[in-house]
């Protein structure tokens, strides 16, 4: 089997949400070089920004009949979000950021049940709030984070300007 065809496999693998497949990051660190040899130019740079309706786009185009669903959040395309330590204002409960879930729409839901998924024992949740000019600056972002061992590794933006 060619190399399009093995990264066809791994994308029809990835859709079809395989437990055992290697998360996108990790495999797109590998594989990229060899992917952009069977891709034009604006498809390659569309997998690079927009993975996951890109890997449909690619399936479909090669005769896979897949369709994304609307507002799907994919597990092994997640990326964690980095957030500054210094913008961690104040511990809260998990309860409260579900709660506060509760009226969002679908997509931001799932993206937050797909954090929350990834919480280990000891994990703490933190309303976070962007420092200094940044609101002034049309640039500032609060949300809630997942902090691990004193740092923040992963989160979800909640309001943005």
């Amino acid at each position: 089997m060619g190399t399009k065809e093995l990264h066809l496999e791994y994308f029809k693998a990835l859709v079809d949400q395989c437990e055992d497949i290697e998360d996108w990051s990790a495999w797109w660190d590998k594989e990229a070089e060899e992917v952009r040899k069977w891709l034009s130019p604006g498809q390659f740079l569309r997998l690079k920004m927009y993975p996951l309706s890109t890997v449909y786009e690619i399936l479909t185009e090669n005769g896979f009949k897949y369709q994304i669903p609307p507002h799907f959040v994919h597990p092994k395309f997640h990326v964690p979000m980095s957030i500054p330590a210094r913008w961690l204002e104040k511990e809260i409960s998990i309860t409260h950021i579900d709660e506060y879930f509760v009226d969002w729409p679908v997509g931001k839901k799932a993206q937050w049940q797909l954090i929350k998924a990834r919480m280990v024992e000891g994990d703490e949740c933190w309303y976070f709030n962007s420092a200094g000019d940044s609101w002034k600056n049309l640039v500032g972002r609060s949300g809630y984070a997942i902090v691990r061992d004193g740092k923040p590794i992963d989160g979800i933006i909640t309001m943005m300007n």
